[in-house]
């Protein structure tokens, strides 16, 4: 065996989790469930700027644990409920640019995402979370269909503002 087959893949310093988290197939679902939500609940896909906010709000274990149950819980009251959260939204959000994009290419090829114009849009249905489903996998699901939601009754500034993005 060559010295090459016996070495792991490189990873670039992070983290198994974290390279799990970050699949592309499983980023690009969450995709899926935002957009499906948002259209249901609404007329258009997920405009590409808040597509940006997906992952850093469904990913962040202490964001995703905190993200209301109930779809009457505006993203501002939220929001106001979760400084501390807030407070490194921006970075997070920076941080993700690379695999929110990758994750949106990822879905597009696989026929499961288009885009409209500038919006994002699911193509199909995504399935449900099922018992067999690991726990923060459905949260993930569920978090990522509250976004898509948050996205039907907010404008994208007002909700970077809320966030604290670009300021």
């Amino acid at each position: 065996m060559s010295q090459a087959e016996s070495e792991p893949a490189p990873t670039g310093g992070r983290a198994p989790e974290a390279i799990a988290l970050f699949n592309v197939a499983l980023t690009s679902e969450l995709f899926v469930n935002a957009c499906w939500h948002k259209q249901q609940h609404g007329v258009r896909g997920l405009c590409w700027p808040a597509a940006f906010v997906v992952l850093p709000l469904t990913l962040h274990p202490l964001t995703r644990a905190t993200l209301p149950t109930k779809s009457t819980v505006s993203l501002a009251g939220w929001a106001v409920r979760h400084p501390d959260l807030i407070a490194d939204m921006d970075h997070r959000v920076a941080t993700m640019v690379t695999p929110t994009k990758r994750a949106i290419r990822h879905g597009i090829r696989a026929g499961r995402l288009r885009l409209d114009g500038t919006d994002l849009v699911a193509t199909a249905r995504p399935r449900n979370p099922s018992k067999v489903w690991p726990a923060e996998l459905t949260e993930a699901v569920r978090a990522a269909r509250i976004c898509g939601r948050w996205f039907n009754v907010i404008e994208v500034q007002s909700a970077f503002e809320l966030l604290g993005i670009g300021s």
